[in-house]
């Protein structure tokens, strides 16, 4: 009978305990649903584990939270500047198949934000506002197709909109500067004789020359990797001085050239002008310009020009002016009237060295040569043949 009695206790205990515990895991799962955050929820949550004790209000959360996220970054990846600015690339570039040269979309991290002041405020006297864009201009052209179309690499004669951006422009120590070397400031020139121009630049790499016809104004400024030099060439262009007061109209000329060679062993290119001009009062100008024939872009507003020009005279029987850039270049006005042998080698020097060197000028005008067309008498220019 005891034992009886005992073992009743014992499973009445037994229940106790169990009812007990079903209560209380009740009550807990209830805070975990109700307060949105628990420890089951954080557990769950870190595995991934939407069920369970995680209610579905919380799942929505986390779902939100996750689309927010990825939203936040592609927002990021179109704002310029910070920790934005790092993801543009990679996303812009994703967007636009890999390439931003050929991508149609601006990328964030090249915006000119400084275009967006008109540099007047406050104002300062004698400035003018500038054009404002926050955009790098890159429509400009939509508010000029109307009467003026695209350049498109064309040299258009009836105006253009040109679409290009300046490109790289050097250090002001890479500045470009040239010096014509023959004609010089002042010279007679013999009236219908082949005679060469030629000049000198420095910082530039000269030479590189694109389809004037196709890809006019078509490409940016670039500079050599290796020195940081505008890559481009030269012109020169003789025009016709009719009056000491009115500029000559730019549309005639009675010589140009675009000299796409490299510079040869004295750092020199030259242009030929073949049958020479007829008498007259000229200006000789160069024109130097970066691979696609713009005017080359400097990096400071102050500053010497990158160009020369020189004004000179041609006539029947041009007279020497006596100086030493005429004597050397020429070759040697003497020797040349005299006709003799060191006339000739004069004249070869001339036409193959630099005109106006040393060199030529020692050749071709020394004493000898002077003695042999009659020592002080008349002094006759001669031109270099080529």
């Amino acid at each position: 009978m005891k034992f009886g009695t005992m073992k009743l206790a014992f499973i009445s205990v037994f229940f106790f305990f169990v009812l007990s515990s079903a209560s209380a895991q009740s009550i807990f799962a209830g805070r975990n649903r109700s307060g949105g955050g628990g420890i089951n929820i954080n557990f769950k949550g870190q595995n991934g584990q939407a069920g369970g004790v995680i209610d579905k209000a919380t799942a929505n959360n986390a779902a939100n939270a996750n689309a927010n996220a990825k939203n936040g970054t592609a927002a990021n990846a179109a704002n310029a500047g910070g920790a934005a600015g790092n993801n543009s690339t990679s996303t812009s570039t994703a967007a636009n198949s890999g390439d931003p040269q050929s991508s149609t979309t601006l990328d964030p991290q090249v915006i000119s934000t400084g275009f967006e002041q008109n540099g007047q405020n406050p104002p300062v006297a004698g400035q003018t506002a500038s054009l404002t864009s926050s955009n790098n201009f890159i429509n400009f052209c939509l508010l000029t197709l109307k009467q003026f179309p695209l350049t498109n690499g064309q040299q258009v004669k009836g105006g253009s909109c040109n679409s290009v951006v300046a490109g790289l422009i050097p250090p002001s120590s890479k500045m470009v500067s040239t010096l014509l070397l023959f004609p010089q400031d002042g010279d007679v020139v013999e009236a219908n004789k082949d005679f060469t121009i030629s000049l000198i630049s420095t910082n530039i790499k000269l030479g590189v020359f694109t389809n004037a016809d196709k890809n006019y104004l078509s490409a940016p400024q670039t500079l050599d990797p290796a020195t940081s030099e505008i890559v481009g060439h030269t012109h020169v262009t003789v025009q016709t001085i009719t009056s000491q007061t009115e500029p000559p109209d730019p549309t005639k000329f009675a010589f140009f050239k675009g000299i796409n060679t490299p510079v040869d062993a004295q750092g020199q290119v030259s242009a030929d002008v073949a049958g020479g001009l007829p008498p007259g009062d000229y200006r000789l100008c160069t024109m130097t310009s970066a691979a696609n024939h713009q005017p080359v872009i400097m990096p400071i507003a102050q500053r010497g020009s990158q160009d020369d020009c020189v004004r000179f005279k041609v006539q029947v029987g041009a007279a020497s002016n006596g100086t030493a850039g005429n004597d050397a270049a020429a070759g040697g006005a003497n020797a040349t009237a005299t006709g003799g042998a060191n006339a000739t080698a004069a004249g070869d020097a001339a036409t193959k060295g630099a005109a106006g060197g040393a060199a030529n000028k020692a050749a071709a005008g020394g004493a000898a040569n002077k003695a042999a067309a009659g020592g002080k008498g008349k002094r006759w220019l001669s031109m270099a043949i080529v």
